[in-house]
């Protein structure tokens, strides 16, 4: 196949609907930020996006398998780059409590296995990990645990990181998504702007204004879709039994394109 497009191959493209591994959110093949601050249940998400797509399920009401039938379950891998002995705790009340994603959904101790990105030979390590598993996402908690820049604000550091992941999401068809922090204001994606610029997506977690969280992709929380529309999900929390949960607020509904309208 000739890598070089012609316009109208280039127009055909361009046309084409976005390809979801969470629809309106996770696109497929992409490279994700998923960005807020620090207790607000950033991990919890990433663990209940990780159950879903294993298991090739709804993550609540958004489909994970819009792309075509899939006959098995698809590998996700969860990078930790801190906290891998007690995450146990959090895997064992969601399996508890939802379907169990099996052998399907595993987990690197990033810390142990010495995971920095900024290290040909340790991102060679990772992807060697990753290989004989061809997942279709892969999570990387957190950027700062795992990326080994000096600055997170270095644009040119930086970008070498996300050159990772955008060569291990080209490689293995897949979603990379980073686990990343917000700014003390909890206003902007914190550190360097090529964090941004080489996000296909940037999803913002804050603070709902009763309790628990919202997502947002729109430019105005600092979020970013690169294809589709953006979306803001309200109603999601974490619950007593250690786990995220999702309860609309009272006059809202989703339209048919997953964005938030008002009932009245």
């Amino acid at each position: 196949m000739n890598p070089a497009l012609t316009a109208q191959e280039m127009l055909q493209k361009s046309q084409q609907a976005p390809q979801w591994l969470i629809e309106d959110l996770l696109p497929v093949a992409g490279v994700v930020t998923f960005a807020g601050e620090p207790g607000i249940g950033k991990s919890f998400t990433a663990l209940s996006w990780a159950t879903a797509v294993a298991n090739d399920s709804y993550w609540f009401d958004w489909n994970t398998a819009s792309m075509e039938p899939f006959q098995e379950r698809r590998n996700v891998v969860y990078v930790l780059g801190e906290g891998f002995a007690q995450f146990g705790k959090r895997v064992e009340s969601l399996d508890r409590l939802r379907e169990p994603a099996g052998n399907s959904l595993h987990f690197v101790d990033g810390a142990g296995q010495g995971i920095n990105l900024s290290n040909p030979a340790s991102t060679q390590k990772l992807i060697g990990l990753l290989e004989p598993l061809n997942p279709e996402l892969v999570i990387l908690d957190t950027f700062s645990a795992l990326a080994g820049v000096k600055s997170e604000n270095d644009n040119a550091e930086v970008a070498k990181v996300y050159a990772v992941a955008q060569r291990i999401s080209s490689m293995f068809s897949c979603t990379v998504v980073f686990i990343h922090h917000m700014t003390k204001d909890a206003q902007h994606v914190r550190g360097a702007t090529a964090i941004r610029g080489n996000s296909d997506t940037v999803i913002v977690a804050k603070k709902a204004s009763q309790s628990g969280l919202t997502l947002s992709t729109y430019a105005k929380d600092d979020g970013k879709q690169r294809d589709g529309e953006p979306v803001l999900i309200e109603g999601l929390f974490v619950s007593s039994d250690g786990i995220l949960d999702f309860d609309p607020p009272m006059g809202r509904v989703y339209d048919d394109d997953l964005r938030v309208t008002s009932r009245g």
